[in-house]
């Protein structure tokens, strides 16, 4: 009796529950009424995460709210549970009324009157921007102060090095983006800075950090203008003939884009056809191209380059020794010298910055320029090595151009010199050598193997060809040595070194083996590149004036990273 006592019991607890779904007015009417709690809606800033949450009593849950009337910041939502939540966009005030409703039926209702404030400077489409990513030099033990600039986005902002660090006794504030402190270690350092604005948008740039050693010295002098030739040579050339014409020609066109990071880029070389034409005709408009063209190559050591397959992808040491030289001989050219303006100031900075960056990171093989330069006897190591001595001259680096002679001497066959850096060849190259067991980069005078001349020859270009045999496979590799040798030793020469003598006449015993080349085995391909095809011609032209010599040459309208020789030098 008693068991049958629970289950009727239970059978009415589940009917009665059953018609309280079905019919929510049979339990409401026991329902309390429905208030919304006291609330103060919290200050808001544009860009800035926001959160808060309605809250009510009484009544039947689950509650809904909905937006009655009015308007919520572009950026805010009101969700059912009452949560108000986003981040806002745009700054203003903004009345709106929220609206509650509960379970029971009818439902009861509420509404509340909002003001939401938002302050702040509206929020635009694109986040921030980094403005100024260069630096100045520092020096050690002397007290320092840099500053990062940004534009764009939603104020404030907040610094930070997300990767490399800052030199050491230097730090950044992450408020201001002023870098300040004491440095204690010369050297280079490496990082990437990066900004957030107050919507959570960054932007971010790699750049770096040079701190001089005080004991430096002072660098090489030169007249301003006076980097790759003299003033009185310069205004004592004609402004007719083919030459004359080709270099205005190219300085009257279009230059094409800026662009650092590709190794084919001849916005260098047009660059320079400009300086040079100013120069000899003072007429201020190529002054202006010239200084815009260099402006606008800034930065773009950060582009993608199509023969970098590391991660991130940006210039390679090849691409920048390939065309850095020519962008610094223009500066030079049109007055835009170290601390004589803001934008040359800027300029220069994106310079030293240039030589100790590391491109294409996360690679042992594209290394920093002097690396480049010190890595191997590679054509590409010889233009890393002149824009790297182009560099050092135009900051007054007297340490690091003394490093580089070192260096190009090794690289011309005296292996006494820079002992601790190893130069290495390809492995074909190393057939081409006098001695197997060694690599210069040229091939001492009165060498021969199996009866061949091998004096002169630049070994791992030579080698691009293949592994030695006679005759030679051919490959036009030998001159884009050449011009990174010429490069090399015209900029040396500039400040003093005597570096068309060195090793008996080197860069002329190197010429000299691609015209024997042509002659003995009958192939005269081996002198077409400095002949006829206007991509290494500029070499013949200089050259000729330096050894006295009447090669004949091509026209000097392209180059890997110098032209226009056959103006400037030609006879």
């Amino acid at each position: 009796m008693r068991n049958l006592y629970k289950i009727s019991l239970w059978r009415a607890l589940a009917i009665i529950l059953m018609l309280g779904a079905i019919c929510p007015q049979v339990l409401s009417a026991q329902t309390s009424k429905l208030v919304i709690r006291a609330f103060t809606m919290p200050s808001s800033t544009v860009g800035v995460a926001f959160s808060t949450r309605l809250g009510a009593d009484g009544g039947l849950k689950p509650y809904t709210w909905t937006l009655a009337s009015g308007t919520l910041p572009s950026g805010i939502s009101l969700a059912t549970n009452g949560t108000i939540s986003g981040t806002p966009k745009q700054a203003g005030t903004y009345n709106f009324t929220a609206k509650i409703s509960d379970y029971s039926s009818p439902s009861q209702t509420a509404q509340i009157a909002l003001t939401m404030k938002v302050s702040g400077t509206s929020t635009s489409q694109t986040g921030p921007s980094i403005t100024k990513s260069l630096l100045s030099q520092a020096t050690v033990n002397t007290a320092y102060t840099g500053t990062f600039s940004a534009s764009g986005g939603t104020t404030p902002y907040l610094w930070s090095v997300i990767s490399g660090q800052l030199p050491a006794g230097l730090s950044l504030d992450s408020v201001s983006g002023i870098v300040s402190g004491t440095p204690t270690v010369a050297g280079s350092s490496a990082f990437t800075v990066s900004v957030r604005d107050a919507g959570g948008m960054t932007a971010s740039a790699a750049t770096s950090l040079t701190v001089a050693n005080t004991s430096t010295g002072t660098g090489p002098t030169l007249n301003p203008g006076e980097m790759w030739i003299t003033k009185a040579d310069l205004m004592a050339r004609p402004m007719s003939g083919t030459a004359w014409t080709n270099m205005k020609n190219r300085a009257d066109g279009s230059w094409g884009s800026a662009n650092i990071a590709d190794q084919n880029s001849t916005h260098d070389i047009n660059t320079l056809a400009g300086a040079l034409v100013f120069a000899r005709t003072g007429t201020e408009s190529y002054r202006t191209k010239v200084h815009d063209a260099l402006m606008a190559v800034i930065g773009t050591d950060n582009n993608h380059d199509a023969d970098c397959t590391y991660s991130p992808n940006m210039a390679r040491s090849m691409a920048v020794g390939r065309n850095l030289t020519a962008y610094i001989v223009a500066a030079d050219l049109i007055g835009m010298r170290p601390g004589t303006s803001a934008d040359a100031s800027t300029f220069a900075n994106w310079v030293s910055m240039l030589r100790y960056k590391k491109n294409c990171p996360n690679t042992s093989v594209w290394q920093n320029l002097s690396q480049t330069h010190d890595d191997s006897v590679s054509n590409g190591s010889a233009m890393a090595g002149g824009s790297r001595i182009a560099a050092a001259i135009y900051l007054g680096d007297k340490t690091e151009l003394d490093n580089a002679w070192q260096t190009y001497q090794r690289y011309l066959g005296d292996l006494t010199k820079a002992t601790s850096i190893k130069m290495s060849a390809n492995s074909n190259g190393l057939t081409w050598s006098y001695d197997p067991n060694t690599h210069p980069g040229v091939n001492p005078p009165g060498t021969t193997k199996s009866g061949h001349k091998i004096d002169g020859a630049i070994i791992n270009d030579q080698g691009r060809g293949g592994a030695f045999q006679w005759p030679p496979l051919y490959t036009q590799y030998p001159w884009e040595g050449l011009q990174g040798m010429f490069i090399q030793a015209q900029m040396l020469s500039r400040v003093g070194y005597p570096s068309f003598t060195a090793m008996s006449n080197a860069p002329k015993r190197a010429l000299d083996y691609q015209y024997w080349l042509a002659s003995d085995t009958g192939n005269s391909r081996w002198t077409t590149e400095g002949t006829s095809s206007g991509h290494d011609g500029w070499v013949v032209f200089l050259a000729n004036k330096i050894y006295g010599t009447s090669y004949p040459g091509g026209p000097a309208t392209g180059g890997k990273n110098m032209a226009w020789t056959d103006w400037t030098h030609g006879k």
